[in-house]
């Protein structure tokens, strides 16, 4: 794929495009990404938007493939010391269930917020012939930064403290960051921390500047540039 990406990123250089395009027209108010595209960055707009996906799209547990991969490219993962994990963004499964069948000696907790999503991976577990028992699920929107104890009387900081209090041997993130607004990912990354024990780790994949994905994206699907980089929107406006 490195030919293509140096076609398409040489292919905008010589058009005078910057690898990330800066906007609709190149006035700075296009740049910084209109009062429409500022919307979209806010939690609660974007929580929407993937709720709708997940209802929409990802209608059934056999949407996405099983990300047997993450096994060999994370081999901590199933070790014989790692019991529990817990997993930001479930998504549909495709990570819990190889999760699951590759360390039948661990539990996972997963989350994620949207509650369709919950329930593909709820189903997607239950398809497996997988023990529920082992796959504790519920939503939770980790942009937050929640109620220090866990008392605020919030269904989400709750969450939150069920979380922090797990002690996991591991945190699994699979293209959950780049979900949350560039501004908010800090907080997402302060829970990970603050739901391992003592030695976890967090383990995490996801896009990177100039891979096919961004170059890909078209000059309309850009929002705007800040202090955490650049940020775009799919069609369906996650």
């Amino acid at each position: 794929l490195k030919p293509e990406a140096e076609r398409i990123l040489a292919e905008r250089r010589r058009g005078g495009l910057a690898a990330a395009p800066s906007g609709r027209g190149g006035d700075g108010d296009a740049a910084a990404g209109g009062p429409r595209d500022q919307a979209l960055l806010r939690p609660e707009e974007q929580g929407r938007m993937w709720e709708g996906f997940h209802r929409k799209v990802n209608t059934t547990a056999k949407f996405f493939k099983e990300r047997r991969y993450i096994l060999q490219e994370f081999p901590q993962l199933v070790a014989e010391d790692t019991r529990h994990v817990v997993e930001f963004g479930c998504g549909n499964g495709s990570s819990v269930v190889p999760l699951l069948k590759g360390n039948p000696r661990a539990r996972v907790t997963a989350v994620d917020f949207s509650p369709s999503a919950v329930s593909h991976t709820r189903e997607a577990v239950r398809q497996s012939g997988l023990d529920p028992e082992r796959c504790a699920l519920f939503t939770c929107d980790l942009s937050r930064p929640g109620d220090k104890g866990g008392d605020g009387g919030g269904d989400n900081d709750r969450a939150l403290a069920r979380l922090h209090a797990s002690q996991a041997d591991a945190v699994l993130m699979m293209f959950m960051l780049s979900a949350v607004p560039p501004d908010l990912m800090q907080e997402s990354i302060r829970h990970a921390f603050a739901s391992l024990r003592p030695g976890g780790l967090v383990f995490f994949r996801d896009y990177g500047m100039y891979d096919l994905t961004q170059l890909r994206f078209d000059a309309s699907q850009h929002v705007g540039a800040g202090q955490h980089g650049e940020v775009y929107t799919r069609g369906d406006g996650t």
